[in-house]
């Protein structure tokens, strides 16, 4: 049986490895290339993990985000919506 202060510490290491990749992670992203390596470490920690299952929509065109995702693993399919009179401006411009 393992004693109480073996797994804290164990939980903590797994922790800060996770971090340490998600940190690693989001240094890729452009978004983030600016950011220090102490700000990419407090947004690791502050980044909640979802899991979706296939096909399940995530957020819908309308709707009104209270949230921000960045993709780890796996696939994303967006579809946008968009007015015809935009789909027509695009498409005069395209004959220009």
């Amino acid at each position: 049986m393992l004693d109480r202060e073996f797994f804290r510490k164990a939980m903590v290491t797994s922790s800060s490895n996770q971090n340490g990749q998600l940190s690693q992670f989001l240094s890729k992203i452009v978004l983030f290339e600016s950011i220090g390596a102490q700000k990419l470490n407090q947004l690791a920690r502050s980044l909640t993990k979802q899991s979706y299952e296939d096909g399940s929509y995530i957020i819908k065109q309308g709707e009104i985000g209270d949230q921000f995702y960045v993709i780890y693993k796996g696939n994303l399919l967006y579809i946008m919506m968009m007015s015809m009179m935009v789909m027509m401006m695009m498409m005069m411009e395209a004959f220009y």
